[in-house]
């Protein structure tokens, strides 16, 4: 049986880091979140992330699924923050 091809998605908010699992005709078939604004240092933050987001990927191939990309979106523009902010 051929692997269904997965797409993950990051939405990383102010408030809340969205994450989804989704094939090509747009069915979820994970759904995640973590509370962004709970960190206070973006290493700690982007750790958790990772992590969230291998776990995703994991979930996926115990599906006899394939993730082929992710993509991930954030708010602003990009310019260079303090250390241990986000």
């Amino acid at each position: 049986m051929a692997q269904e091809e997965l797409f993950i998605g990051v939405d990383i908010g102010g408030t809340t880091t969205k994450i989804g699992a989704v094939d090509t005709a747009g069915n979820i078939y994970f759904k995640r979140s973590i509370l962004t604004q709970e960190y206070s240092f973006a290493e700690n933050f982007l750790e958790d992330l990772c992590e969230l987001i291998s776990s995703t990927i994991e979930d996926c191939n115990h599906k006899n699924s394939k993730v082929v990309s992710i993509g991930i979106g954030i708010p602003g523009i990009i310019s260079k923050i303090p250390q241990n902010e986000i």
